[in-house]
């Protein structure tokens, strides 16, 4: 599986950890259901929104009004401070990679025990037992059983090494911003586009975007220089049917891709099985460009 000899592995049994990365209301969540499922995961994913911390860090936004009742005086009603879940201070990234590597250390030890392996994954917690696992339909492959961890997040490809130590194989969705944009305002409003209000578009455009364009370019760098099989899926290929009425297809080319990884492991396969994204170019320095961004984020950072 290109790195495949970094799958953990025990006497009978190995775990392979798939990573979805991409902004936003991408459809990690709902892609990283479905392989759990279509894996025979015993766990579901484990999401890094459930990692967030105590300590978030406020943005102060200046906001054009075009009331004109507004006074100049009134400058609350002329800032907005948003709590900032999108850059990397959010994420407690230690407890992050503590979780995961735990999850798969207690399938290596407990795999021979269905109901201790329950128990210490409810203990765990940051993700929940698969009522539908079934012992019987673990993958078999050259006489051991194989079991998919998936995570997901939009900051999950920040940390080099962390990707390198536990990501077997990594899943970009490459999703639009009026794609992203459109399903969180279903999200967190539960209204369509043309009835959010304007502070919702502004926080979006001012806040979320910026902040997935700052680490963007990084973290697909850390995905293609970690070495790891990797697949890139853009808007072309129907991320929006992730969640609409022909999701089937691209569950069936995610699924593909990773089965053929795990049969053809001892294998030389090829890495690109994609086209990257038209903003990626890997030659560009990506750590000046961030530089530039982070200093003019992070400039209205209020604590």
């Amino acid at each position: 599986m290109g790195n495949t000899s970094a799958l953990s592995t025990s006497a009978a049994v190995e775990v392979c950890i798939v990573n979805i990365n991409g902004a936003t209301c991408s459809g990690k969540s709902t892609l990283a259901e479905y392989l759990c499922q279509r894996f025979n995961s015993p766990i579901g994913p484990i999401g890094q929104d459930h990692f967030i911390t105590n300590n978030i860090p406020i943005f102060k936004k200046h906001i054009l009004h075009d009331d004109q009742n507004v006074q100049l005086s009134d400058t609350k009603s002329m800032f907005r401070e948003w709590p900032n879940y999108e850059c990397e201070q959010s994420i407690n990234f230690v407890r992050f990679e503590q979780v995961i590597k735990t999850a798969r250390e207690i399938i290596l030890s407990q795999h021979h025990d269905l109901e201790q392996m329950k128990r210490q994954f409810m203990e765990l917690g940051y993700t929940f037992w698969n009522e539908n696992f079934d012992p019987s339909q673990t993958l078999m492959i050259s006489n051991k059983k194989v079991y998919l961890i998936v995570v997901e997040g939009f900051l999950s490809c920040c940390s080099f090494n962390l990707m390198c130590n536990l990501f077997d194989i990594n899943i970009y969705l490459n999703a639009s911003k009026d794609l992203c944009l459109k399903r969180r305002s279903w999200r967190d409003q539960n209204k369509e586009l043309s009835q959010v209000s304007k502070e919702f578009i502004s926080w979006f455009n001012e806040l979320v975007w910026p902040f997935h364009q700052l680490y963007r370019t990084r973290q697909l760098s850390n995905i293609i220089k970690s070495g790891r099989p990797f697949l890139c899926l853009n808007s072309k290929d129907d991320i929006e049917e992730l969640q609409g009425t022909n999701e089937e297809k691209l569950i069936d080319k995610v699924s593909s891709f990773i089965n053929d990884l795990l049969m053809n492991r001892g294998e030389s396969l090829s890495l690109m099985h994609h086209e990257l994204p038209d903003w990626f170019d890997l030659n560009t320095n990506y750590e000046e460009s961030e530089k530039e961004l982070e200093q003019f984020l992070f400039s209205h950072h209020i604590k």
